[in-house]
């Protein structure tokens, strides 16, 4: 799904069970793969700041966001969140991603070999 970045800004965050976390303040880039990466969440509820000791805001992985709109709809958070991914765990994401795209194309690719059989084209 494409969307303007500023679509993201500002918004509240919360758990997909309705707890509040915060508001959007940024947004982390991954350059490379062309997608949002992480939402940096400022604001925090004060529940949160006492969980991350005293922390003003925290940085959420993009792949936990369920859905947007006038909000944004989180999974849970963890209780002990480790935001930072370690270089291991991001390139097992990449490679996951990658191996499914190419299960993806396979299959068009199968798709369009049986339709050329039985005389069928795509324009």
């Amino acid at each position: 799904m494409k969307s303007e970045l500023t679509t993201l800004m500002d918004l509240d965050v919360y758990t997909n069970k309705g707890r509040y976390i915060g508001k959007t303040e940024d947004v982390v880039l991954d350059i490379k793969e062309k997608k949002v990466s992480k939402l940096a969440v400022s604001n925090l509820n004060s529940m949160l700041k006492e969980e991350f000791d005293g922390s003003s805001g925290i940085l959420i992985p993009y792949r936990w966001v369920l859905s947007v709109g006038d909000i944004i709809i989180t999974k849970k958070l963890p209780r002990d969140i480790n935001i930072e991914e370690t270089e291991e765990e991001e390139e097992k994401e990449s490679k996951e991603e990658e191996e499914t795209e190419e299960e993806e194309e396979t299959e068009v690719e199968e798709e369009k070999k049986q339709k050329k059989k039985k005389g069928l084209f795509e324009y």
